[in-house]
């Protein structure tokens, strides 16, 4: 009956330890960092992506990137629109300018200027939370064994960590 117990704490530590190590994992995903299959807000994300220096600078890289795209391609959608309402109010006039259309197609390229930062911003948040995750596994790097088999005493349960 001791065996038993002490083969149950042991294979319960065994498993806690591993899951705990698991858990910990970031995953990036189009929508953001997954801790725990649970989307962590931008204030927890940064929390964990700047424990580390190398971390820290591609995540603020990744921020600039993601509040350039963000501004340019609100502004430029304004712009666009702002386009059209002065072209729909041009549209009754016996002589209608072309400035509307030119206002709206810059207003478009102001939104595909956009696109390219908000991708790389993506780019360099994957690095952060890869950063995250190689230095959680190096930090924590001990490999946790439970045999079951013949020792120097017998047969019995060995857990190397």
């Amino acid at each position: 009956m001791k065996t038993i117990a002490i083969f149950l704490i042991a294979f319960l530590c065994v498993t806690s330890v591993s899951m705990a190590q698991s858990s910990e994992q970031l995953v990036f995903k189009r929508k953001g960092v997954m801790q725990n299959d649970k989307y962590l807000t931008p204030d927890e994300a940064k929390t964990l992506l700047t424990k580390n220096p190398e971390g820290a600078v591609e995540y603020n890289i990744a921020e600039s990137n993601f509040k350039t795209g963000s501004f340019l391609m609100v502004s430029g959608t304004v712009v666009a629109l702002g386009g059209v309402v002065v072209l729909l109010t041009e549209v009754s006039k016996p002589k209608p300018s072309y400035t509307p259309v030119y206002l709206s197609c810059a207003g478009l390229g102001i939104v595909l200027l956009g696109i390219p930062s908000i991708a790389s911003g993506s780019g360099h948040l994957k690095k952060a939370v890869n950063i995250y995750n190689s230095k959680l596994t190096g930090d924590k790097g001990q490999k946790v064994e439970l045999n079951f088999g013949l020792t120097s005493t017998g047969i019995g349960l060995v857990c190397n960590f």
